[in-house]
């Protein structure tokens, strides 16, 4: 979640016209440029078999009925190393614990992927979203369109490939994305269609949360951090259990 932290590094792809660079990606949260016209996007390519361990996990995600205790424990984020590897799965709670580890002198949670969106709408107005006020992490703050997590274990298979990386194609991140945008604000994915979305770049970002009153945090972000853009006219139907409210935002107003 970009907010309140900062940023590592960032992690390019090879795939030169389809990734800008960080600093433009940055620079789109803070001010929208006044006509948004998407780089060419590749091809998508069809959703891949996962490996046999994960396949035998494999189910559609389904959030009714949950509660955020339920999701830290169920939800199973998608770990690396700094060069972006799949090493691992670990639950979202054990993930975003912080925590001093032997030869490191500051907290730090378990380096997973997540992506951010930034949702523009036709009149290049970006979509902000207001964590809810009783979320587990972050609670209160403003942030972009939606941030979440690749998740392990689900079908569509969430979790990139290098191959998907390289190419700039992403599917398993754009996967999630259509996922958390209609739980998240009830947006259908037939308004987001995932061949919609362009990857910019991936950020490696760390943030520990300092909004839950905690101190020292006890819980953050560290992340390996996709950037997602896409722009649709949507209608926003908001869960209050994650969202507590959106507004729409130009450079220099809101709305």
């Amino acid at each position: 979640m970009l907010s309140g932290g900062w940023v590592i590094r960032t992690v390019q792809s090879p795939s030169s016209s389809f990734v800008s660079s960080c600093a433009r990606s940055i620079r789109i949260f803070a001010s929208p440029p006044a006509t948004f016209r998407p780089p060419p996007r590749p091809p998508l390519i069809a959703p891949r078999a996962m490996s046999d361990d994960a396949a035998a996990a494999t189910k559609v995600w389904d959030g009714r009925g949950m509660s955020q205790d339920d999701f830290m424990k169920k939800d199973m984020c998608v770990l690396v190393n700094q060069q972006d590897k799949v090493i691992g799965h670990a639950s979202k709670s054990d993930a975003h614990r912080f925590e001093v580890s032997p030869g490191r002198s500051t907290p730090h949670g378990l380096l997973h992927r997540a992506f951010s969106v930034f949702l523009f709408d036709s009149k290049n107005r970006l979509l902000l979203q207001q964590r809810a006020l009783d979320k587990i992490t972050f609670p209160g703050v403003w942030t972009n369109t939606c941030c979440s997590h690749q998740l392990y274990g689900y079908e569509p298979c969430e979790v990139d490939t290098e191959t998907d990386i390289k190419t700039g194609v992403v599917p398993g991140c754009k996967y999630a994305a259509v996922r958390k945008l209609g739980h998240e604000l009830g947006i259908p994915q037939e308004s987001v269609p995932v061949s919609d979305f362009i990857y910019m770049t991936r950020l490696h970002y760390c943030a520990p949360d300092t909004d839950s009153g905690l101190s020292p945090a006890v819980w953050g972000e560290h992340e390996m951090d996709y950037i997602l853009l896409i722009k649709a006219d949507v209608h926003v139907q908001r869960n209050p259990e994650e969202v507590e409210d959106t507004k729409y935002v130009t450079l220099g107003k809101s709305s």
